[in-house]
């Protein structure tokens, strides 16, 4: 996902699934684990129920890679 050496977004969303949405079909199934294991709370990375705290745990992992990041020295 680089772009002339600059990260770029990419969002592959439904279309990576091959195919349309039926009306009311969900992209998930109960039970299934889906994620980045890295960024993944204790509760999803284990099939429990997920709630904003979630999102909030994986943000936090995403800014704490990024300040640690920046205060290595480059190789």
């Amino acid at each position: 996902m680089l772009s002339g050496g600059h990260a770029v977004v990419a969002d592959f969303g439904n279309r990576a699934r091959g195919g349309e949405r039926r009306r009311g079909e969900s992209l998930t199934q109960a039970g299934t684990v889906i994620g980045t294991p890295a960024y993944m709370s204790p509760e999803q990375s284990m099939g429990g129920v997920v709630d904003a705290r979630s999102d909030v745990y994986s943000l936090a992992c995403v800014v704490y890679e990024m300040l640690v990041a920046s205060r290595r020295s480059p190789d």
